[in-house]
């Protein structure tokens, strides 16, 4: 059938399936052939001449219109819908809070050490005890606080020798210097880091006790230096004046419970407590002095957020049930400063832990690629860290490998990859393999490389691909991934999430600009990539010419043969490396496991607005369970005030619904996307500036689909047959009618049609059967040599797109039922949405 919308038709294209092989046999008797289809078209023939019943079986109106078919327009917001984008989800808890935890030196980077992290800060424990203010990007280095205990007296003798190397001990939120006869604590909180000075004994000397630290900053005292000795609070500030750091009043408490104030005075260099001599006398030990009851903290927020939430990744275990969606994000903490965070959570984003914590000053971790494979039960996290300390200034990938469902902190391993002594390795992407997955233990890492000493990203990047074996945990050679192209310039590689494991092939996305062409325009290759990673074929995609012409920021997704690729366009050549584009568009292709160039669909714009040209790609994420579905995720605006937004299209790459995951005061950013195939939903994470003191960087939500895209039976049927359907999701190249409950090799007919109906049969045989269509807009789809389960399938279109209600009914041969020997299933309606 088909139903014109402006001069597109729309067409259903049919194709029969069945369970097996088996067919109506050639030795089948002529008679009966002719009477099976004699008889099933009379039964469609029949229902089409006779008058309809005043109501369908499923209480509507006889004749039930359907939605026009439409095609998305290019639009300069996304048409949002209503429920199946569900409600902000934040990740739970302190996002920013992590326990004290060490991590092996790198080789390039040197030593981690010990650190801890919060909100507002992050701190050490590895040279004595560090206290480092969130800055942010404003500031061009870390402005940490030191503190290092010079001496502590009674009476103006020392009572505890501070010079011997005291005990060191590490919990998860308190760290210890144990010395004779004093310990000195650091207690990690939410807002801050609370020290500690735990005397032992009761000093033999008379006189005032006192605590002296020297403090190392480029902070200055906010008070007028030397401070005089008072109970008080001393706030550090930047060159500008901008409060930065509390160090709180102090207290004095005896081991029953006596609390008397503690004396804090600064001389430019040094802190130092003073007890009174009377509340000593009297005290029982041991006795804690705690000057930072308040805790150090940031002192003033100003416009500042804490840290955007940098390059989200996520990546979904389809294996374990709980702790089985792990999601990536970094935070400037300075301007040169990357701390790097990854969270295992449940579906619902719920019950999430802290995995993976690098925050140390010796190097930067910025962006990662996730990925679960499935053979070795294990994550591959692949990190970018810059080591801005070094002489070459490099930037390197580590890989990280961690085991699933398994909620410790950093208890993985960490495997580090130098190829180049003077190249940057940088933009890390990485593919897993698909839950339980027998064979296939690699997961596929792509990165570019830059030979500079400068970080610069050069004109003449490559990109490489190395298979990581993440059951050995090693990293194997890697090879260059290239088109055959002389002088290019190779950028921003992209792997689909996940292939099929064993032999199957990941593809890999990229950005090209040729050198040697005056005035050519950046152009998206695709390359298959083995089991072996050996090459598979490139090509390239995307529109061939016209304007815009950049093709930027590419993003693959699929597995098994069947894939899409999204990708902003520009217009001018210097959106190249930023990403920002005036249009996002996709292209659908298919691309077997042996075949050397894809099919493509043809490019298809989603969204598109020359100003401003702000649209930066995000994530996409295929639907296995379909086989049709892809969700891309995108941004409109800048990174700090940009809004977000996700599209699900179609097997041609046709938009099938449009949803605002973010477009609220504060502003989001960097959105990407993994699909969760148990609950048929896509999982979307992004970073927001919202309320920033509430520590809820980042955020995840789903996308799900219309609750309302059922199949619904109705009416009555007579016979054995019975009719059922898969989901009716708009855009399903393989949406399927079945009939089950007969024999096989039994003959049938599909009768589709756009309204239900009631009309009793039994004037041509049918005793007792009811046609459940309304036969004027009908179409009559044979099916001859049914089996058992078998039906037609058929896919429901996405360009133009339809959505609407469609009826359909089988006949079949069932001889014996009634004098005309053919059955009729009930009726169903089938909500294409």
């Amino acid at each position: 059938m088909s139903q014109m919308t402006g001069s597109r038709p729309f067409q259903f294209k049919l194709a029969l399936h069945t369970v097996n092989s088996t067919k109506v046999r050639t030795n089948m008797r002529q008679a009966n052939l002719s009477l099976s289809l004699f008889s099933l078209s009379l039964f469609g023939l029949a229902a089409g001449t006779c008058s309809l019943a005043a109501q369908s079986g499923d209480g509507e109106a006889t004749q039930t219109p359907v939605d026009t078919p439409k095609r998305a327009p290019a639009f300069a917001g996304p048409q949002t819908t209503g429920p199946q984008v569900t409600a902000l989800l934040p990740v739970p808890g302190n996002a920013w809070r992590t326990p004290i935890h060490t991590w092996p030196a790198d080789p390039v980077g040197g030593e981690y050490g010990t650190w801890t992290s919060g909100l507002s800060y992050k701190a050490s424990f590895h040279d004595g005890f560090a206290f480092y203010p969130f800055l942010g990007a404003a500031y061009p280095e870390n402005l940490p606080l030191r503190w290092t205990t010079e001496s502590v007296t009674a009476g103006g003798e020392p009572i505890v020798d501070v010079n011997a190397r005291p005990q060191q001990h590490r919990a998860d939120w308190r760290y210890e210097y144990r010395f004779g006869g004093m310990t000195e604590a650091y207690d990690v909180r939410e807002e801050g880091v609370e020290q500690l000075f735990v005397i032992w004994h009761k000093p033999v000397q008379q006189g005032d006790l006192v605590v002296t630290g020297r403090v190392t900053t480029n902070l200055r005292v906010a008070t007028a230096a030397p401070a005089s000795a008072a109970h008080q609070a001393l706030t550090f500030s930047d060159a500008k004046g901008e409060p930065l750091v509390r160090y709180g009043e102090a207290f004095a408490i005896d081991a029953v419970g006596r609390r008397s104030n503690v004396l804090t005075s600064f001389d430019g260099a040094r802190i130092r407590l003073t007890v009174p001599a009377a509340f000593i006398a009297a005290a029982s030990f041991p006795l804690t002095i705690d000057p930072l009851t308040t805790r150090v903290i940031i002192s003033t927020w100003g416009g500042a957020t804490f840290g955007l939430a940098s390059y989200p990744e996520v990546g979904r275990d389809d294996e374990s049930t709980a702790d089985n969606l792990m999601a990536f994000y970094s935070r400037q903490f300075s301007a040169a400063d990357f701390d790097a965070y990854a969270r295992l959570s449940n579906d619902d984003f719920s019950g999430s832990s802290v995995v993976f914590n690098d925050v140390t000053t010796s190097w930067s971790t910025i962006r990662a690629g996730v990925a679960f494979v499935g053979a070795a039960d294990r994550w591959a996290l692949c990190l970018q860290r810059d080591f801005p300390a070094t002489g070459a200034n490099t930037v390197r990938v580590r890989v990280y490998f961690h085991d699933k469902a398994n909620t410790t902190l950093n208890s993985g391993l960490v495997v580090f990859h130098d190829p180049g002594v003077s190249e940057c390795n940088w933009y890390p992407s990485v593919g897993g393999t698909n839950g339980f997955s027998a064979t296939g233990v690699n997961a596929l890492l792509a990165y570019q490389a830059d030979v500079t000493a400068t970080q610069s990203n050069t004109t003449t990047s490559n990109i490489y691909t190395v298979l990581v074996n993440c059951s050995t945990r090693t990293i194997g050679t890697r090879v260059e991934v290239d088109n055959g192209i002389a002088n290019d310039d190779n950028e921003f590689p992209d792997v689909n999430q996940e292939s099929n494991g064993g032999t199957a092939s990941w593809m890999v996305a990229w950005e090209q600009f040729n050198n040697a062409i005056a005035l050519d325009d950046v152009d998206v290759i695709v390359s298959r990539r083995t089991s072996t990673n050996g090459d598979g074929g490139h090509f390239f995609m995307g529109p061939a010419g016209g304007a815009p012409a950049h093709k930027l920021q590419p993003q693959v997704g699929g597995r098994n043969g069947r894939y899409c690729v999204s990708m902003v366009r520009s217009a001018t050549r210097s959106s190249v490396g930023g990403g920002f584009g005036s249009e996002v568009l996709v292209e659908r292709f298919n691309w077997s496991d042996t075949a050397t160039t894809p099919t493509k669909l043809g490019p298809k714009t989603l969204i598109s607005d020359t100003s401003p040209a702000d649209f930066v790609n995000g994530g996409i994420a295929h639907d296995d369970n379909s086989s049709s579905h892809w969700a891309i995720v995108y941004q409109r605006g800048g990174f700090t005030a940009g809004d977000t937004f996700v599209v699900r299209v179609g097997y041609t790459g046709g938009d099938t619904e449009s949803g605002t995951l973010y477009n609220g005061p504060n502003g989001s950013w960097s959105p990407n996307v993994a699909f969760n195939d148990d609950a048929d939903e896509f999982q979307c994470v992004y970073g927001s500036n919202d309320n920033p003191p509430s520590g809820l960087p980042v955020y995840g939500q789903r996308l799900q689909y219309p609750a309302t895209a059922i199949n619904v039976p109705y009416g009555t049927g007579c016979g054995p047959g019975t009719i059922s359907a898969s989901n009716p999701f708009a855009g399903s190249e393989f949406f399927r009618i079945n009939l089950g409950g007969v024999a096989a090799a039994t003959p049938g007919v599909l009768l589709l049609s756009l309204g239900s109906g009631s009309i009793p049969l039994d004037f041509i045989g049918m005793t007792g059967c009811v046609a459940n269509f309304n036969p004027a807009p009908a179409a009559f789809l044979f099916s001859l040599g049914s089996t058992a389960g078998a039906g037609i399938s058929f896919p429901l279109p996405d360009d133009p797109l339809f959505t609407g209600n469609l009826f359909v009914q089988w006949g079949y041969l069932a001889a014996g039922l009634n004098p005309a020997n053919i059955g009729a299933t009930q009726g169903l309606r089938i909500q294409v949405r």
